[in-house]
């Protein structure tokens, strides 16, 4: 359940939206890449399909019956839409990424993290005042296997590394999720690929650094 879910008990959207839109007629095309949308009239913007090219190479046209939708993600719609010359200049702005950073207590007991549902818990009680308006820290429980402890795990020497690792069992780890206040912007580059302008603003970085100091404290 950690890394990945055979059993389907996620609910994650390829057992969800995908397979209720094949069941009403939907057609699904994978290895195809979105390069354009194309338009009816270009004055009016009004899209009536788009350009999409295949992994062979292979270029096509499909046109929409009744209308286009854009949901490529906060990534690449942006990048989708100045490609096909859209010019609102909110197109890629205010972009949230959630920045993350993470605490752990050891404790004299198995915990034994990794066993169990991938995020049990989400805790909203200690975030800063931001979190009123809809921003501020969460805390959460993750499902912490060895490959996933042993990667982001401090390092300072190979030793001690490894003496840490050995206590991954007892460890309980949180992962303090920012609701970000500031954002970021997303812009394509040549190819039309996305290129990340973000960094984390003062206030954001504050309620992070609080919401890891009270967990510690309290473990």
């Amino acid at each position: 359940m950690c890394e990945g879910d055979d059993s389907g008990n996620k609910q994650n959207m390829l057992i969800t939206f995908l397979e209720d839109a094949t069941r009403n007629g939907a057609k699904i095309l994978t290895k195809a890449k979105v390069q354009k949308i194309c338009y009816e009239d270009k004055a009016k913007k009004k899209a009536k399909g788009v350009y999409v090219e295949f992994e062979t190479g292979k270029v096509a046209t499909l046109f929409a019956k009744r209308c286009v939708v854009v949901a490529a993600g906060s990534l690449n719609t942006p990048c989708l839409l100045q490609r096909s010359g859209f010019t609102n200049p909110n197109i890629g702005k205010n972009l949230h990424l959630h920045p993350v950073c993470g605490a752990y207590g050891i404790f004299s007991k198995d915990i034994n993290s990794y066993l169990g549902a991938p995020m049990t818990t989400a805790c909203k009680e200690f975030a800063m005042g931001p979190m009123k308006n809809g921003y501020g820290t969460f805390l959460e429980c993750p499902s912490v296997h060895s490959g996933l402890g042993a990667l982001s795990w401090n390092w300072k020497d190979a030793e001690s590394y490894r003496k840490s690792l050995l206590k991954l069992k007892n460890s309980s780890s949180i992962i303090v999720l920012q609701r970000d206040n500031g954002g970021g912007e997303v812009v394509a580059d040549q190819d039309g690929k996305p290129i990340i302008h973000y960094k984390v603003c003062k206030e954001d970085e504050a309620s992070m650094l609080e919401g890891k100091y009270i967990f510690e404290m309290s473990s």
